[in-house]
């Protein structure tokens, strides 16, 4: 099954201090072109930025650094 997304943000449940239950978390975003950005472990109010940085981008055609999945 094919799905319309712009693009999915994982969190991490592998990572010691990632996920729930913690004030930080490690994140990848994955796009619909299947290009993936991989972040380091920070804080959840980082994380929320990064997740708004690339809405921005996205929405504003701004390229990003990525690896293809």
């Amino acid at each position: 099954m094919k799905k319309n997304f712009d693009f999915i943000v994982l969190n991490s449940l592998n990572d010691a201090g990632a996920g729930f239950g913690h004030d930080t978390n490690k994140i990848t975003i994955i796009d619909r072109d299947h290009c993936s950005v991989q972040f380091e472990l920070k804080s959840k109010n980082e994380v929320a930025k990064d997740i708004v940085d690339k809405l921005v981008a996205a929405f504003a055609g701004i390229p990003t650094s990525k690896t293809t999945l």
